[in-house]
């Protein structure tokens, strides 16, 4: 049971900023229509204490009208509300930052039969905190209207429409009135752009009220939260609800909720996310409520109601005006039971494994879940995971599975599930296989004239039939997503020259290239994976020519023969490194086998093509 100070007021949006022109956002004319308090229905009057001055104002004391320091009222004009007009012949600014307040004198008292008090530190910003609040402004318009909560969150009754704090409010009143009383207590000022308005007002800080009493030399009685009475508890809504489906039902299903006063009834509600009007509602003293309705996604809702009102909506809002959006947390669908995803798979990353899937098309945005499996070697069911997900979407990962090494093996199942049941489980097996970042690139040439530097450069890596295979010594490179190209010029000074997924680009060399020996370095970069192994070449500026660069790989074998494969070894250049082992292939087949360094000899049958790899720095490119 705590109060909250609603926030200092740097970085917000101030009611004077170009917002539409309308009074307190959805309230209604009170001198055309009596303002009723939402429990009891007696009308109340203090929104009469409210009008214009710069923007909006309440007067607090005889002479005395508060308004916001950033939209004070002006000495020479006047200030008008329900009780009559008077000149303003002096005002006060606060002149601390945390108090955006000012106070106008009025020359001659307007007679209103009372005065609020002012609740010193504000609300409890707590939703089970009963009672409702009256904002009142001129909004760019006439004066207008609006019940809100204690915290700004949406009732059903404003779902979508929620009363605003908007342009040409600032200054005006929010007047707290606990459940059923028709009187009410000024908890702060409209300060701030806000949906439900209360984001946007400020409680009375303590310089707030040291400001207020020392200018108006105590014409104001105070009052706290805690002082009006005992905690008026409103019951929360349920969220915690079980909710089931046929094709053509939803059926919702609760505890019951237990508060002082008691709860009298529970309110269950379907509302359609693209137009909160259009809504489904079910009062009931019982535990369940069944809807006949077509698919959804619904969102639902479950507000038990006691003496002091209904439960507020656990609902978040925005706006683009004068488009409100609400932020459902809970989504239901009628439907029927899922059938089984497709395309599931499971890859590597380099932290676990991803799994992936497609949806059935029957699956409902944020109604349907899917169950996501893990269990370690290969196997026809996920009977006994490792780790287990469930989303909303069609990926998962799973980091650092326990257990699960280079190259062992493991199952993934996947089945949607959503109100009307439980799909199929479907699986997949695969062998972890994380990859090391990209090689470099295995040839660069720069060809230099005097108007550009072209770069032609081969970004094969590994051979594609090696790749996805678990091998004893080997660890496969994955494949470069962009080349990352550096400059370094005469000078030694290393900039970033430009990122490129094509295997030639050009620069012009005026206005870019000094005269000189300069330096380009391609640096492979996989965005899963990481960069790679770089590549440099110089090149001279103001000297035209071609120059080749080979990256460190090792030198292709010679075969020697096919019926059994044999082969010799050529001694690495400089250039070069040496073989750590060999990768054949059986391009009939796919199959790869990895032999030592020093083999040079493979008995088996098959088509066979030959790699010799280093681990690294990559592989040969393939002979045979």
């Amino acid at each position: 049971m705590s109060w909250l100070r609603r926030g200092a007021l740097a970085g917000v949006l101030v009611l004077v900023s170009a917002v539409p022109a309308a009074a307190v956002g959805y309230g209604l004319d009170p001198t055309a229509y009596p303002v009723r308090e939402p429990i009891s229905s007696r009308v109340v009057d203090d929104w009469k204490l409210a009008g214009p001055a710069l923007a909006s104002g309440v007067q607090i004391a005889p002479r005395w009208v508060l308004t916001t320091a950033h939209a004070p009222g002006r000495v020479g004009g006047t200030f008008t509300n329900a009780y009559g007009t008077a000149t303003i012949d002096a005002v006060t600014s606060c002149a601390e930052s945390t108090c955006d307040l000012s106070l106008s004198h009025l020359a001659a008292a307007l007679p209103a039969p009372a005065f609020p008090d002012l609740v010193d530190g504000g609300l409890p910003d707590d939703n089970s905190f009963g009672g409702h609040v009256l904002a009142v402004g001129m909004g760019g318009g006439p004066l207008t209207a609006g019940w809100t909560t204690v915290t700004g969150a949406p009732r059903l009754f404003s779902l979508g429409t929620p009363p605003s704090a908007i342009s040409g409010d600032s200054g005006g009143p929010a007047f707290y009135h606990r459940p059923g009383d028709t009187t009410g207590h000024l908890v702060g000022l409209m300060t701030a752009a806000a949906l439900g308005v209360m984001p946007g007002v400020y409680d009375f800080s303590p310089a707030a009220r040291a400001f207020i009493d020392t200018t108006t030399g105590g014409a104001v009685r105070w009052t706290t939260a805690a002082q009006l009475g005992p905690w008026p508890t409103l019951p929360l809504a349920v969220t915690d609800f079980t909710a089931t489906a046929t094709a053509t039902s939803i059926t919702l299903r609760w505890n019951p909720v237990v508060t002082d006063p008691p709860v009298t009834r529970y309110t269950a509600v379907l509302v359609n996310p693209d137009n909160p009007q259009g809504r489904w509602s079910q009062q009931t003293t019982g535990t369940s409520a069944t809807f006949t309705t077509s698919p959804g996604p619904w969102a639902a809702y479950v507000l038990p109601e006691n003496a002091n009102g209904q439960a507020v909506m656990p609902a978040t809002m925005s706006a683009a005006w004068p488009v409100v959006t609400i932020h459902h947390p809970r989504f239901v669908s009628a439907g029927t039971v899922p059938g089984p995803v497709d395309m599931v798979q499971g890859s590597a990353t380099p932290t676990g494994v991803r799994v992936s899937w497609a949806r059935d098309h029957n699956a409902a945005a944020g109604v349907n879940r899917s169950e996501v499996r893990l269990c370690g070697g290969t196997a026809p069911t996920c009977a006994s995971p490792l780790l287990t997900k469930w989303t909303e979407t069609n990926t998962a990962d799973f980091e650092w599975p326990p257990n699960l090494g280079y190259g062992a093996p493991y199952t993934v199942s996947v089945r949607d599930t959503n109100l009307a049941g439980v799909g199929p489980e479907v699986v997949a097996n695969g062998n972890y296989l994380p990859l090391l970042p990209p090689t470099a690139p295995r040839q660069v040439t720069a060809r230099v004239t005097d108007k550009a530097i072209e770069v032609t450069f081969d970004p094969s890596g590994d051979d594609a039939a090696t790749l996805g295979v678990p091998l004893e010594t080997y660890r496969q490179h994955a494949a470069p997503d962009i080349h990352l190209v550096y400059t370094t010029d005469p000078n030694g000074v290393r900039q970033f020259l430009t990122a490129t997924k094509q295997a030639t680009f050009r620069f012009p060399v005026a206005g870019r290239f000094s005269p000189g020996r300069h330096l380009i370095t391609l640096t492979p970069r996989s965005s899963m994976w990481g960069e790679g192994l770089s590549i440099t070449i110089p090149v001279v500026v103001g000297t035209p020519g071609t120059t080749t660069r080979v990256s460190a790989r090792p030198p292709q074998p010679v075969l020697t023969g096919t019926t059994p494969l044999r082969w010799t070894q050529p001694h690495p250049t400089d250039d070069q490194v040496p073989a750590t082992s060999f990768l054949a292939v059986d391009r009939a087949t796919g199959r790869v086998v990895e032999l030592g360094a020093s083999t040079r000899e493979l008995a088996q049958p098959g088509r066979w093509s030959l790699i010799a790899a280093h681990r690294d720095y990559g592989q040969s490119l393939p002979v045979g």
